[in-house]
């Protein structure tokens, strides 16, 4: 969007240019973009720069260097990219890992062929912390809880049986004990058996005895699920949760739903959006924003939508704003 209908006709007839030169759609690019930052809260973006495939024109930026036009975008995995900085922090260049080639024939990328959206990035670090990183260790304590529940029902799903004949003072006879013991073996599986007062048919399994696992599961998932920002009915457990208590509950998925948002926004922005405008000779600075175009992202609370065109109403019909 923007205030210019020009520019904002450039940009898209330049990100449609730049899907037909890539092979991928102007959607799932910005879908790649945002499953990489989810995943790794690090996302990169590649730009291959070649004038007679663009629609843009070349361009100089303020430190006097002379840039082609950008003529694709391609998204790259997170963990494949090695950052190199010098002394000062400033990064001097990237490179792609790619397994079953020499390290010499790793791509390498300028930093201005390079798109980096990072979120959650620590003061001195290269690259963002994602949500999952605080709860690995209770992600492994949960699933290695969740196994030995497994070998729990698996032992106790089919229980052992233990048969008693005879008793103190009338002890068993070899015989009698192989009769029994041929009887229980040609037993159907769904058949029962009578047996005398000497007899006695014994269940050897937990006997109200076994651990009940379900609290401390219960308790990890719940700290797996607060460190990853989802509640229980983001994780589809809504139980017996009205629809008042799930909007609550999910309110802190909402916050950060908005807050990755707000990142790809940003980054778009400054280093798609910017740039393009730049090659197609739209100028524009903070004093004079008419060229300016930016990424819009509807509101995703709608709730929170309706109550503020509300309260502009209300504001209107209260003549504190014409």
């Amino acid at each position: 969007v923007g205030r210019n209908p020009q520019a904002v006709k450039y940009v898209r007839e330049r990100f449609r240019q730049i899907a037909m030169v890539s092979g991928i759609p102007t959607k799932q690019l910005f879908r790649d973009l945002v499953d990489q930052l989810v995943t790794y809260h690090n996302a990169f973006v590649a730009k291959v720069r070649k004038p007679e495939a663009s629609g843009g024109m070349r361009y100089t930026t303020f430190d006097g260097r002379t840039l082609d036009p950008v003529a694709a975008y391609y998204p790259l995995c997170a963990t494949t990219i090695r950052i190199d900085k010098d002394p000062s922090g400033r990064v001097r260049k990237y490179q792609q890992v790619v397994p079953g080639y020499a390290e010499s024939q790793w791509p390498e990328f300028r930093p201005e062929d390079m798109i980096h959206v990072y979120k959650d990035r620590k003061v001195g670090l290269s690259t963002g912390t994602p949500y999952v990183i605080p709860v690995l260790d209770d992600i492994r304590a949960l699933r290695a809880m969740e196994e030995n529940v497994e070998r729990l029902v698996y032992q106790h799903a089919v229980p052992l049986y233990q048969y008693i004949v005879g008793t103190e003072k009338f002890p068993a006879q070899p015989q009698e004990i192989d009769e029994i013991q041929e009887k229980i073996e040609r037993m159907p599986v769904n058949g029962g058996i009578a047996t005398p007062e000497r007899h006695a048919i014994k269940v050897i399994g937990a006997e109200g005895e076994a651990l009940d696992a379900s609290h401390y599961l219960e308790y990890f998932l719940n700290r797996v699920r607060g460190g990853l920002h989802l509640s229980s009915v983001d994780w589809g457990e809504g139980d017996s949760s009205s629809r008042g208590t799930s909007i609550t509950m999910s309110q802190d998925t909402r916050d950060a739903v908005e807050e990755y948002q707000d990142v790809v926004k940003t980054f778009v922005d400054a280093f798609m959006i910017d740039e393009l405008l730049v090659e197609g000779g739209f100028h524009y600075d903070e004093y004079e924003p008419t060229n300016k175009v930016e990424l819009f992202i509807p509101e995703i609370d709608i709730d929170a939508r309706i109550k503020a065109e509300n309260h502009a109403m209300t504001l209107y019909q209260g003549n504190l704003f014409t």
